[in-house]
């Protein structure tokens, strides 16, 4: 096993705060402390991480697994028009974006934009588009298009927490602390369109299904993108 090959591992303890000061003083570099989930993100050596499964207070370890942008369907698949004739059109409603950031400045979503937060070391920034996409999905106002590419909810507002960076890709651990945070602003609802790379159908143990079912205890509806990787093409 290389020592000088540096890993990312979530591990789940009973007190993360204390967990992630002990393991700061023996010189492992901490990346988040999960309070949501009981658990902190570390990036050391295989040994080190292996050393840590031998701990009393160590509950369970994961991989820290790589996550990526996965696109939605459109506004009319959807039949959001027939909603929109009754009135509904997300006005008083807070969204959650979890995804790559949100231009604030883009036309279609000047003012959506409540607060921000970067989960990725790269800064606060959409440097590839996807989460403007589907911020402009959710709420777009469909101005520049004369309303060809009106949002679900166009007078509903924003919150975007970046958890996947210029390339497409994240981590668990961002992804966790962006719900976290997107908890925290007290959204009404959160979207993750991006999905990774688990072998098998998702039994609702791993780190991120347990922090998404962590925030619909709070009452926020969390939509996941599913399906995207399907058993065959266009499936």
């Amino acid at each position: 096993m290389e020592t000088d090959v540096a890993l990312r591992a979530i591990i789940f303890v009973e007190d993360p705060e204390s967990y992630a000061k002990e393991t700061e003083k023996k010189g492992i570099k901490v990346i988040f402390i999960h309070k949501l989930i009981n658990a902190v993100t570390i990036e050391s050596t295989p040994e080190n991480i292996l050393a840590a499964s031998d701990e009393d207070v160590v509950v369970k370890i994961w991989e820290d697994l790589k996550v990526q942008m996965f696109l939605h369907q459109s506004v009319p698949k959807i039949s959001v028009p027939s909603v929109w004739e009754k009135g509904a059109e997300g006005k008083g409603i807070v969204v959650a974006i979890v995804d790559t950031g949100v231009d604030g400045d883009h036309p279609d979503l000047r003012g959506k934009l409540k607060a921000t937060a970067d989960f990725t070391e790269e800064g606060y920034f959409d440097g590839n588009g996807h989460g403007t996409h589907v911020g402009g999905t959710v709420c777009g106002t469909g101005g520049v298009s004369n309303g060809k590419y009106k949002g679900v909810a166009p007078k509903a507002k924003l919150v975007a927490a970046k958890v996947l960076d210029s390339s497409g890709s994240g981590t668990f651990s961002g992804v966790i602390a962006g719900i976290e945070w997107g908890t925290e602003q007290k959204p009404h609802v959160m979207n993750l369109s991006l999905g990774g790379n688990v072998q098998g159908s998702c039994d609702g143990t791993d780190p991120v299904c347990q922090a998404v079912d962590a925030a619909m205890d709070k009452g926020i509806v969390v939509c996941v993108a599913a399906g995207n990787a399907g058993p065959g093409s266009s499936t």
